[in-house]
């Protein structure tokens, strides 16, 4: 950003070319908004964000399914670094926890994904 002001970026939008105001993330728009109006609505530490979320559902996934790959293909990575970047190990004996919290069965996975996506696809392994 120039000491002036936000650098201005020009964008296509609609085969049209038009200015961006690039104010360095100070401002969030219509999307910081709303989550902050949704994390306020159900209570939740106003200090969170997607890309936190992002993080643990890798987490999770990670201890039930024990498969990096199943991970890049669920998670839409393009690389096991990626995933390796967002899946953090955790302490065994969290399954449970973490199948009650899904409301799924206490039982070992099948080859296919039985954690919810944001694709709603089953992959299989």
């Amino acid at each position: 950003m120039s000491p002036n002001g936000p650098d201005i970026i020009e964008t296509e939008a609609s085969n049209q070319r038009q200015a961006h105001a690039d104010r360095g993330r100070r401002e969030g728009g219509h999307i910081k908004r709303a989550w902050q109006g949704a994390i306020r609505r159900v209570e939740l530490d106003p200090e969170l964000t997607p890309h936190d979320l992002r993080h643990s559902w890798a987490s999770w996934h990670y201890a039930l399914h024990r498969d990096l790959v199943l991970l890049k293909v669920d998670g839409e990575w393009s690389s096991v670094t990626l995933v390796e970047r967002y899946a953090h190990l955790m302490p065994a004996g969290q399954e449970t926890a973490i199948r009650a919290f899904w409301h799924l069965p206490d039982t070992k996975f099948s080859e296919k994904s039985q954690l919810p996506d944001k694709s709603c696809k089953n992959h299989t392994g």
